[in-house]
């Protein structure tokens, strides 16, 4: 094969894919590698193709990885992560191949307890207070924390594992029900991590970083909401269901500072990025960040504020192309995922009203689909963490605030800048 070859390890879970819009639209023969189970589930699903695909039981395992490949040769120009449980991998293999945008790249991606301590270690970055345990050990000290708490898997994605818990009984069904669970691939967790809850706003910043020089493209205001784990669950969960955008060309000085002191602190210079920290009083609290794209459809938003194909923008840059893109600021724009047919409801009746609102009715999973959620092992994480939505609730302005309004009107339990007072 003499075609340049574009390897993407780990499907997107939104069904985007973009970076096989991108590697197409530079002529590379594209290459997906991932599990079984979800390679079956997304021909049912009708996702877009690669030119080829590889199943790989774990595909986590940079050995495994490498001896696909080698029916490639020297063809390989670029690997990359299309989900989070796959990022490190791709580093790995990445610098393995000697690709030339990793060669001299001395960063790696660090599961969560990684990245608090490092920051903590040569930042002055504000952190909740947190603390890591493995998953056989960690109800020991219990009664000896302070609560309330998050609790989550320490190498988890997709918000998989995440607890809210009030209480040392709280924390140990936590533990228990995390145990149960296993990632997405079906690879156990490395460790669970303890942290203090920080009440405020969350947000999310997507950007690049071009030689050292770090571009917002996005800050997104998230929409949240607190859920029973299930019927019978005496504990909660946080489930994310939407983004309210704005371009990074309207972010203030303290968020741009706050995003240069954590891409700083991680030595990151070339690639994208999202960071996750709450916003508390004046204070920002760093929470998690990502060095791959956003999932949950921000890469559509992206480009509808920016203008820009964040997808293109890494492929270009990691074939040679260091140069900033101009960004554009089209307004503000948000979305939501709507699970009930009572909140497509109220989306109608605001647009009867006149209101800026939109419903973008999503297709059904298959039948099948739903089957190979059920009963495949290495597609639990997905059966919990990715539900389908009835539709998207869509608004825009030229403010967070008019739109974050209009969408929770219709989704009235999202959690906004508050306390959290659920009873259990």
């Amino acid at each position: 094969m003499d075609q340049p070859v574009f390897i993407q390890i780990g499907a997107t879970r939104d069904g985007l894919d973009p970076y096989l819009q991108a590697a197409r639209k530079n002529n590379l023969f594209t290459v997906l590698i991932e599990t079984p189970d979800y390679i079956r589930f997304r021909e049912t699903m009708g996702y877009p193709e690669f030119d080829y695909t590889i199943a790989l039981s774990h595909p986590t395992n940079s050995n495994d990885v490498l001896q696909e490949l080698k029916q490639f040769g020297d063809n390989i120009k670029l690997v990359l992560a299309g989900f989070e449980r796959y990022t490190l991998t791709s580093y790995h293999v990445a610098k393995y191949l000697n690709l030339p945008y990793a060669i001299s790249e001395t960063f790696m991606p660090l599961n969560k307890f990684e990245q608090h301590e490092l920051l903590k270690n040569t930042t002055t970055i504000r952190q909740p207070m947190f603390l890591i345990k493995s998953v056989n050990h960690s109800s020991l000290m219990l009664d000896k924390l302070t609560y309330p708490l998050v609790v989550k898997p320490v190498d988890g994605g997709g918000g998989l594992g995440v607890f809210y818990v009030q209480s040392a009984q709280e924390a140990k069904i936590a533990i228990e029900e995390i145990s149960k669970l296993t990632n997405y691939d079906g690879e156990h967790f490395q460790g669970i991590i303890f942290e203090e809850f920080i009440p405020g706003q969350e947000y999310s910043v997507q950007g690049m970083v071009y030689d050292g020089n770090i571009q917002i493209l996005t800050c997104c205001t998230k929409l949240s909401r607190l859920e029973k784990y299930d019927r019978n669950s005496y504990i909660h969960g946080f489930r994310e269901i939407g983004h309210i955008a704005q371009s990074g060309i309207s972010v203030d000085g303290d968020v741009y500072k706050f995003v240069s002191e954590v891409i700083k602190g991680f030595k990151y210079k070339n690639g994208p990025f999202h960071i996750d920290f709450i916003q508390n009083s004046d204070q920002f609290y760093f929470i998690e960040a990502g060095f791959r794209l956003s999932g949950g459809r921000v890469v559509s938003l992206v480009q509808t504020v920016t203008g820009l194909n964040w997808g293109h923008l890494v492929v270009d840059l990691y074939l040679g192309d260091l140069k900033i893109k101009n960004t554009l600021s089209n307004g503000v724009y948000g979305q939501m995922n709507a699970m009930a047919e009572d909140e497509i409801l109220r989306a109608k009746e605001l647009q009867e009203q006149g209101y800026p609102v939109k419903i973008a009715r999503l297709p059904n999973r298959p039948l099948e689909a739903e089957s190979q959620l059920k009963h495949a092992k290495t597609l639990m994480a997905d059966r919990i963490r990715h539900k389908t939505p009835l539709a998207q609730i869509k608004s825009y302005s030229t403010s967070v605030t008019k739109v974050m309004s209009l969408l929770i009107q219709c989704v009235p339990d999202v959690l906004q800048n508050k306390l959290i007072k659920e009873e259990v």
